[in-house]
């Protein structure tokens, strides 16, 4: 059967139909009973380009392959003729889940070799995918769509974009590596694609659909500034860079964006504090996308230029502790007595007798009675533990930010009897660093302003580590922001968190519970609308999931939404009075990452 298609489909050089298009500026729509069938397929023209479609009464042909019998409910189909040799890159750009896209050749709908297929279904938790097929210059290749339609919907909207021979960092997972501290590199946007930088935040970046960027990444490896610029580029760029949110996933936060670096300018410019990552977060990577403003396409420049905070304290040091050593390691570093040390760990280790127990950092469980004592008897066995001089022993465990009880050299070892490392097995790889611009909880920090914890030290404020020691439990920093925008922060740790920005007087200004439906890390973005412009005094607070700021009409916040949220809850224009818990938050560790924040108090 035919079906009713409401679309546009734009390729280099070439313009065909007129649509509703998708993520980007309203356009007439007209309808057009077209490529439901495989032998109307509707031709696509260049290299690259894109169709934003809107379907409405599709149906499955006698003989057609179906990916969700009983769920989708039609299909269409595209045709495109390959320029070259090489590979057909297609990507849809997300907005629905319930469709699915497939890519073949073949005489007729019933004898269709797919080479590939992508089925991103409703309970994904992204729907967004990218299909590569390799192609031989002068065949015809079929793209063909299938979506679910409600009966009482007015349609299915969906998008995709297609090119031939996209450049290799042409997505965010094949980021181009930068190397060294500066440089400068060049590339095309030409044959590039939108990848769906939405993803990996709460806002839209780009207009999505259409646009073309590519990608790179840069390792720092100290702490200090980090200026990027696409000056000398052929087309007017947009800019904007993420850092990688949870280990070993491909998913960002956004750290800044720039259009352009000043009015009647085309280039972009951004300059920002970059660190050592945080402790549970290696190693540090920042991804940075380069993209045409309103789909521009050509040649880029982006040069790259670090410079070291001179008073950011020495490299951090790696060392290994051997689950079989009892003499500890010594790491070469010097401490004081209050001077904070950030460490991570990674590698496991194992008791060595029946039946085995393996565990890292955090060590294996509490000691048993006949076991004690140990060297610390109040940390786990097994857990990493250290010590600075002659002063008592601390828990270090997986990792994360420690005061320091004593000065000396600094020494590393295993948590166990004295008498009984001979027969363990492993060891922990273990990574420590001074840190001056870091905070560690000074016993339970309050969630009021108060009585708010005001943390001490000189210049800009780039971590703060803390506990939550109940699911009620909620702690409240008083934070001097430098305005202008750049104020971020990334909360990270054992348990899902949520993070809140108030003002001096305790009022609402921004909040987030999730970054984004890919990732529970929250995060609150620099250059967000929502992020204070005014430099000034105010209050960060943390929270395990559900436990909310509460004025006295309600929340401050809308509860239970994902990304950043500004005070427009029931209780949006009132001070923070308490906060209302419904105890299913969890008991554990967090590390905040911040940018464009200082210390208040010397």
């Amino acid at each position: 059967m035919r079906g009713r298609w409401l679309q546009r489909a734009v390729g280099v050089g070439s313009l065909m139909g007129l649509a509703v298009p998708l993520a980007v500026a309203p356009m007439p729509a007209v309808a057009a009973e077209v490529n439901d069938d495989f032998v109307d397929a509707a031709p696509l023209d260049g290299a690259t380009g894109f169709v934003a479609t809107t379907v409405v009464d599709v149906s499955y042909e006698d003989g057609e392959r179906r990916s969700a019998p009983g769920h989708l409910t039609g299909s269409a189909w595209y045709r495109i003729q390959a320029p070259e040799d090489g590979t057909l890159h297609v990507t849809n750009v997300g907005h629905r889940a319930d469709m699915a896209f497939a890519i073949s050749t073949g005489p007729s709908v019933g004898e269709q070799t797919y080479l590939s297929a992508a089925y991103p279904d409703a309970t994904s938790r992204r729907s967004w995918f990218t299909l590569d097929v390799p192609v031989e210059a002068g065949a015809t290749y079929f793209i063909s769509v299938e979506v679910r339609e409600e009966p009482a919907a007015a349609g299915a909207p969906i998008g995709f974009q297609w090119s031939f021979n996209p450049p290799p960092n042409d997505q965010a997972y094949a980021a181009q590596p930068l190397p060294g501290p500066s440089g400068r590199v060049t590339g095309s946007t030409a044959r590039a694609t939108a990848d769906p930088v939405y993803e990996f935040s709460d806002r839209p970046v780009e207009p999505l659909l259409g646009s073309h960027d590519v990608w790179f990444v840069w390792t720092p490896t100290a702490i200090g500034t980090l200026v990027l610029t696409t000056e000398g580029s052929d087309v007017d760029t947009f800019l904007w860079v993420g850092r990688i949110a949870e280990e070993q996933v491909l998913s960002l936060d956004d750290l800044a964006v720039n259009d352009d670096e000043a009015p009647g300018s085309t280039h972009s410019r951004i300059e920002l504090p970059v660190d050592l990552g945080h402790p549970t977060l290696r190693p540090p990577q920042y991804y940075i996308a380069v993209s045409g403003q309103d789909r521009a396409a050509g040649d880029v420049v982006l040069s790259y230029a670090f410079t070291p905070d001179p008073d950011a304290g020495p490299p951090p040091i790696e060392v290994s502790v051997i689950a079989s050593e009892s003499t500890p390691v010594d790491t070469g570093m010097v401490v004081e007595q209050g001077q904070v040390v950030e460490f991570s760990t990674s590698g496991t280790w194992c008791l060595g007798r029946l039946p085995f127990e393996c565990g890292g950092g955090d060590g294996i469980r509490p000691a048993n009675p006949e076991e004690l004592p140990l060297i610390l008897d109040s940390a786990p066995i097994g857990a990493l533990i250290g010590r600075a001089g002659t002063g008592p022993w601390f828990l270090i465990g997986a990792g994360g930010g420690v005061r320091m009880p004593s000065s000396g050299p600094l020494v590393l070892v295993f948590n166990d009897r004295p008498c009984c490392y001979g027969d363990n097995r492993g060891l922990l790889t273990v990574t420590a660093a001074l840190a001056p611009r870091a905070w560690v909880e000074d016993g339970d920090a309050e969630g009021v302003p108060w009585v708010a914890q005001v943390p001490r030290g000189e210049a800009r404020l780039q971590h703060i580590h803390g506990t939550i020691r109940e699911p009620h439990d909620d702690d409240l920093f008083r934070v001097c922001l430098t305005g202008d925008g750049s104020f971020s922060a990334t909360a990270t740790g054992s348990i899902d968190l949520q993070l809140v920005l108030l003002d001096a007087n305790g009022r609402g200004v921004m909040a987030n519970d999730d970054a984004s439906t890919t990732t529970s890390t929250p995060v609150l973005p620099a250059g967000h609308p929502l992020t204070p412009v005014e430099p000034g005094v105010y209050h960060l607070g943390v929270s395990g999931w559900d436990n909310d700021p509460v004025g006295r009409g309600g929340g401050l916040f809308p509860n239970n939404k994902r990304g950043v949220v500004g005070p427009t809850g029931p209780g949006g224009n009132d001070r923070v009075l308490r906060w209302n818990s419904h105890g299913r938050a969890g008991t554990g560790t967090y590390q905040l990452s911040l940018t464009g924040a200082e210390f208040c108090s010397a």
